[in-house]
């Protein structure tokens, strides 16, 4: 390890910087309008540790639970609503944060990305991993929203395929990006009333 902190001492620059990449290690469960159970690992990136450098991997991940926030948004209006029948979409700047995650210990450091406890051991002992709950990660950027009612629509011809027709509103509705108008947080839980 001490030879890995000279080296990255002596080089500089992104030799000394590392960097996190979250990436999906699972399945999405418990989706909810503005909240979700999701699996991660971060891949940490660094010349000198190479590709196979993670915090938590697919067995055994960081389990999120974000809740998202909605800074501002706007509905964007459907652009063929008889081809998307109760159907409302959202772009919305929002921020999803979770406060409350643990995090597991870092695996596959080495230099180059070969096996190496003892330097996997010597990040872990630096980072203060692995760590208990009360970790945290926000998110801000833009989130597409949607909620489609067609298949519990008795005024339309059953059956309904929600999913498909909210894919295409999505493709149609923010291909083009069209002014839509201004929405409050409190307008759009009106429109998806959680259950």
């Amino acid at each position: 390890m001490a030879a890995l902190c000279h080296k990255a001492r002596r080089l500089g620059g992104q030799y000394n910087t590392v960097y996190a990449l979250a990436q999906s290690a699972g399945a999405i469960t418990n989706f909810q309008l503005f909240s979700w159970t999701q699996p991660i690992k971060f891949r940490l990136i660094n010349p000198l540790l190479g590709n196979t450098c993670y915090i938590g991997l697919n067995g055994t991940p960081a389990v999120l639970n974000p809740q998202l926030t909605i800074n501002s948004g706007a509905i964007i209006n459907d652009p063929d609503p008889a081809a998307h029948p109760d159907t409302a979409v959202i772009v919305a700047n929002a921020t999803a944060s979770d406060t409350t995650f643990s995090a597991p210990g870092v695996t596959g450091c080495g230099p180059g990305g070969v096996a190496n406890i003892a330097v996997d051991e010597a990040l872990n002992a630096s980072a203060g991993l692995p760590a208990a709950s009360g970790n945290s990660l926000t998110l801000t950027g833009a989130f597409d929203i949607a909620a489609c009612s067609a298949s519990s629509d008795s005024s339309l011809p059953q059956p309904q395929d929600d999913a498909a027709i909210l894919l295409s509103a999505f493709q149609e509705s923010t291909s083009a990006v069209p002014a839509g108008r201004p929405i409050s947080a409190a307008q759009l839980r009106s429109l998806f009333p959680l259950k």
